[in-house]
């Protein structure tokens, strides 16, 4: 049985398939394509914006959104996340604060920004954007959120991090894992102060000579080869 193309059965005359080029262009910035996922379908295909941040979560004892009710009132807790949405409130003094929803992977997170705090945020609170927000838990009527004392972007939290120490817990008996972390700690210098705390003896020491690491992920990647991440952490200042 001969076959009848759908041009001739509609009484169209038969012709050539047109191709349409398709122009070259570059590709998107990785940043750019997951923000346009996140808008087109609710969620992220090809990545996470926070996932080339997760040894700095590990390393600085960042809280997940999702665990945020098991922590105390008033405890205080340090968020990496992404601004999804932003609520401004203007106070009975007329002054401008703002709610935050933010995220990261384990869920969502509801963050206050109060007037002395937000003129001087508000340029970063833009959508999609990373941030790496300090503060404390406000537990009331079944309902937890973080009272923000600081809002910063990437640049601003690494500077900060030098007016703390990066810790390493080991055992003083260790002796030749503490000549390897003393070597990774002189082959990538830099400005954060380092200490041990030595679990046998309880006690805190500085290296000799004030040493200090650039804290980055190559360096966190060479101390946890050398002992495991629970081993290293970050101390904030007091």
């Amino acid at each position: 049985m001969k076959k009848l193309s759908v041009c001739v059965l509609f009484g169209g005359e038969s012709e050539a398939v047109r191709e349409t080029p398709i122009p070259s262009l570059p590709e998107l910035e990785r940043s750019a394509l997951l923000q346009l996922e996140h808008e087109s379908l609710g969620l992220y295909l090809s990545g996470h914006p926070l996932e080339q941040s997760q040894w700095l979560r590990q390393l600085c004892r960042a809280t997940p959104a999702a665990a945020l009710s098991e922590q105390p009132d008033g405890g205080k807790v340090l968020l990496i996340v992404t601004l999804q949405h932003v609520k401004q409130h203007t106070t009975k003094k007329g002054e401008t604060m703002c709610f935050l929803t933010c995220e990261d992977q384990s869920g969502s997170a509801d963050c206050v920004v109060f007037p002395a705090l937000y003129n001087s945020v508000k340029p970063y609170l833009q959508q999609d954007a990373v941030l790496y927000l300090r503060g404390k838990i406000s537990q009331k009527e079944n309902a937890v959120s973080v009272l923000c004392d600081s809002v910063l972007q990437e640049e601003a939290f690494f500077r900060t991090l030098s007016q703390g120490r990066l810790c390493v817990k080991i055992d003083s008996r260790q002796t030749a894992e503490l000549q390897q972390l003393l070597a990774v700690i002189g082959q990538h210098a830099g400005n954060v102060p380092v200490c041990f705390y030595l679990t046998d003896r309880k006690k805190m020491l500085s290296p000799r000579g004030g040493q200090a690491v650039a804290v980055n992920s190559e360096s966190y990647a060479a101390l946890c080869a050398v002992v495991s991440p629970e081993q290293v952490g970050f101390l904030p200042p007091a």
